[in-house]
């Protein structure tokens, strides 16, 4: 009984998601964008995946080998082999590359899933902030 009490009052005050924000350099109208940005070491239990980004942007998650080689992150396999069966968790990192064709903030969210616990979970949303600013 305690437990279902401390659970459901906990479950009205925690978010299911925890949102961080990340700042990536500025990007100017009608010119090529190309950065990399690191979202932090793999916490999950699942491939992160983006729930939101512009048509402009391209968003492609990457995770740096012991070699030095960046590897991307598209499939299911991808993930399986290169981060969820690694002895080290590794460090995942975001590319965006595109052209803007107007001003303005954008964001990009990525978002991770994390393990459940008796009371539910806060899974962390990484929200990429660009700023587009004309020439």
């Amino acid at each position: 009984m305690f437990y279902g009490i401390a659970c459901s009052t906990s479950i009205l005050f925690t978010p299911s998601e925890s949102q961080e924000k990340i700042y990536m350099p500025e990007a100017v109208v009608n010119q090529n964008y190309d950065q990399q940005i690191e979202i932090g070491i793999f916490s999950g239990l699942a491939p992160y995946y983006i729930v939101e980004s512009p048509e402009w942007v391209t968003v492609t998650l990457i995770v740096k080998n012991k070699d030095g080689e960046w590897l991307s992150l598209i499939t299911d396999e991808d993930w399986q082999k290169h981060v969820m069966h690694q002895e080290e968790r590794p460090i995942i990192f975001a590319r965006l590359q595109g052209t803007a064709s107007k001003s303005g903030n954008v964001r990009i969210k990525i978002k991770a899933t994390v393990g459940r616990t008796m009371c539910g979970t806060t899974d962390p949303v990484f929200a990429l902030q660009v700023k587009v600013r004309k020439e």
